[in-house]
């Protein structure tokens, strides 16, 4: 989809027999459609997908010279998802009131970094030291 005219702009149909598994699919899907757009001109400068291991190796092997960016829907699912094991393990339990606002300050950050990943990231972590300081957690 381009970000732009949010348009979808490459479709392709990869079938059960052209795979030895789901990931390989999905990785042999995203190969091809991106082959697809390069091969037609069109300029790809970032390329936004989930957390796949398959493709983020693919990314950093294959189309080093294109920026690869994970959505931070999955980032922020994942972090609510461990922050939330251990939130519910005795010694971290004062965490448990936080998860919601930890969340939400990934989201503020994501939203409010201006494309900047770096400056992101240092926000994101500096919540991490506000409640490490805090001693919430052991």
């Amino acid at each position: 989809m381009s970000d732009e005219t949010k348009e979808i702009i490459m479709v392709d149909l990869i079938q059960v027999t052209e795979a030895i598994s789901s990931p390989a699919m999905e990785t042999l899907g995203f190969q091809r459609g991106l082959d697809g757009l390069l091969q037609a001109g069109v300029g790809v400068d970032v390329i936004t997908t989930d957390r796949s291991p398959s493709i983020r190796k693919l990314m950093r092997e294959t189309y080093s010279d294109i920026q690869h960016q994970i959505d931070p829907w999955h980032v922020a699912k994942e972090l609510k998802k461990k922050l939330t094991a251990a939130a519910n393990t005795k010694k971290n339990n004062k965490l448990q009131p936080w998860l919601k606002a930890i969340t939400n300050h990934l989201w503020w950050s994501c939203q409010s970094c201006g494309g900047d990943a770096e400056a992101s990231s240092l926000d994101v972590f500096s919540c991490f030291l506000y409640l490490a300081k805090g001693r919430f957690f052991v």
